[in-house]
């Protein structure tokens, strides 16, 4: 039965003291930015400049993203006559990826900012309505359905003015908006700095990987002498060498004909199941007669898999379990080290520019981008003559991978809590006391 303090709205029921108005009626002004004949040409575009204006890649899921910035002179800016940001503007994209938004709040380390011709600019003139309490609604679900349903276009989806005034949002008291934004934050600091311990912990990983895998950094009980050898990749310690993988391990040990028993069943690992350390496993088998014909190589536990088509997108990973009947892509190296041990070194080596530069100096294709899987053998790598060093080094730095690993996983976690928790507040079925 019906609870008497809840009302029947195209939104739903929501409580009697909500209100459910169209984005038309709610004074939030819709601001297109500066289509004319002064936009900007792509050599007026700055490095550096008066004010920053936005591209595509500025306006995510996540709010503003100010990685890559191009900037316009002031001339330039004050030749435009729209698409200027006020502070508390909400910027929603509308080209390609819509629906991405923004919010312009006193966090954002620019003064001057103006919007692209694939968005616009929500501008809030109602006292009734939270500023913050916009953004949130405008990034909940239950306002990019309703984008992602009116969008047009297959190829480049789009919104107009016209399609987003016709945007519904439920609307509760002043008091109520403004206590679910203060609960929702509290979410968002969280998110925010575990990202930022995410980002510390990446540039970490990446200062160790250049240094320990180099010999610019070394651990003590290993640093016998302070002499170093000249060679083509600079200066390493004298107690190491540069070998090719082919010194060191065995490269595509086992690989399936067409003669495999036909019904026997496989777990089959694909280009897109590898990335960055993590392998996804399929959970069903197939019959052999029924897979791709890449699906050829025999993985083993301990074997470094590499990605030799599209390397670029660094799909790489440790086999650190014992596979029973599962094979890969043709479209990767499997690299068996002839100590197991040497797996996790090897694997880091991958990601260093040593490797990487001479990987994309073999690679061939333009739609394909592939190195041969015989030339992996013949790539070369800067090598501790100490199994232990290299046991240690790994360890360290597969340390490193594993507290990024957890930390993603807790994003994930309180990504996932503030979407629920966000999902409720919004539709009323959980409200906060004011």
């Amino acid at each position: 039965m019906k609870d008497e303090t809840l009302k029947r709205t195209k939104l739903g029921w929501i409580p009697e003291d909500w209100e459910v108005i169209n984005i038309e009626d709610s004074q939030i002004n819709i601001i297109d930015g500066d289509r004319g004949k002064n936009y900007p040409k792509q050599d007026e575009f700055l490095e550096k400049g008066f004010c920053l204006f936005l591209n595509a890649s500025n306006v995510t899921k996540a709010g503003f993203n100010f990685d890559s910035c191009q900037f316009i002179s002031k001339e330039k800016d004050h030749s435009l006559r729209k698409g200027k940001l006020k502070r508390n503007d909400l910027v929603l994209t509308t080209r390609g990826t819509v629906g991405n938004i923004a919010f312009f709040d006193s966090s954002v380390p620019f003064e001057i900012m103006r919007i692209n011709s694939g968005m616009v600019i929500l501008r809030n003139e109602n006292p009734h309505i939270s500023n913050r309490f916009a953004y949130i609604i405008f990034g909940s679900d239950l306002l990019q359905k309703q984008i992602n349903r009116i969008a047009f276009g297959s190829a480049q989806p789009q919104l107009t003015v016209g399609t987003i005034r016709k945007l519904t949002i439920p609307l509760p008291p002043l008091p109520e908006q403004r206590k679910i934004a203060e609960v929702l934050s509290t979410w968002d600091k969280a998110i925010a700095l575990t990202e930022q311990l995410i980002a510390a912990k990446q540039q970490r990983k990446k200062a160790l990987l250049q240094q320990l895998l180099t010999g610019r950094w070394r651990f003590r009980e290993f640093a016998h002498s302070g002499r170093k050898q000249e060679t083509r990749y600079g200066e390493i310690p004298a107690d190491w060498k540069i070998v090719h993988f082919q010194d060191i391990a065995k490269v595509n040990t086992e690989t399936l004909g067409s003669k495999a028993d036909p019904d026997h069943r496989y777990l089959y690992i694909d280009l897109s199941s590898v990335d960055r350390g993590t392998i996804v496993i399929p959970e069903e088998r197939q019959r052999f007669a029924d897979l791709p014909s890449r699906a050829r190589r025999v993985l083993h536990k301990g074997d470094v898999i590499m990605a030799t088509v599209r390397p670029n997108l660094l799909g790489f990973a440790v086999c650190d379990f014992e596979p029973q009947d599962v094979l890969c892509s043709t479209g990767f190296a499997l690299i068996s080290p002839q100590n197991s041990s040497d797996s996790e070194f090897i694997y880091q080596n991958l990601y260093t520019g040593t490797v990487l530069c001479q990987v994309h100096g073999l690679v061939t294709g333009s739609n394909y981008p592939a190195i041969n899987a015989s030339e992996v053998n013949k790539l070369k790598l800067l090598w501790p003559k100490s199994i232990e060093e290299r046991k240690k080094i790994g360890a360290v730095l597969k340390a490193c991978d594993t507290e990024i690993d957890l930390l993603t996983q807790k994003l994930a976690a309180l990504q996932r809590q503030k979407k629920g928790l966000m999902q409720q507040l919004l539709t009323a079925r959980t409200r906060v006391k004011v």
